[in-house]
């Protein structure tokens, strides 16, 4: 039997926001459920992540478990602008230098 994961969300209703306007605003997202994550199969990926938000750390564990590099690379929400994060980048890619010109 297939593993199924479900992720329930309080419905917010921010004050001041009229009911329609925020049906609309709840419409217009995706449910958890969906996240559009496909990995294609023998193309290298890296993930970084900056560690601030537990939503994206479990994220990031979905392409890690199909083989994808993740680094929790501090930054806060810019983790690619981080010396860790750099450094990171520049290792992923020194990897594939060369590899091209084959």
């Amino acid at each position: 039997m297939a593993q199924q994961r479900m992720a329930f969300l309080p419905e917010v209703h921010p004050a001041g926001v009229p009911d329609a306007k925020a049906a609309a605003l709840r419409r217009m997202q995706a449910p958890p459920g969906e996240a559009p994550l496909e990995i294609v199969p023998g193309v290298p990926t890296l993930v970084l992540t900056g560690g601030w938000e537990p939503l994206y750390e479990e994220v990031a564990a979905f392409p890690k478990s199909t083989g994808a590099g993740h680094i929790g690379a501090g930054g806060n929400h810019r983790p690619q602008d981080s010396p860790e994060g750099r450094e990171a980048i520049q290792a992923f890619l020194s990897g594939f230098r060369g590899s091209a010109a084959a």
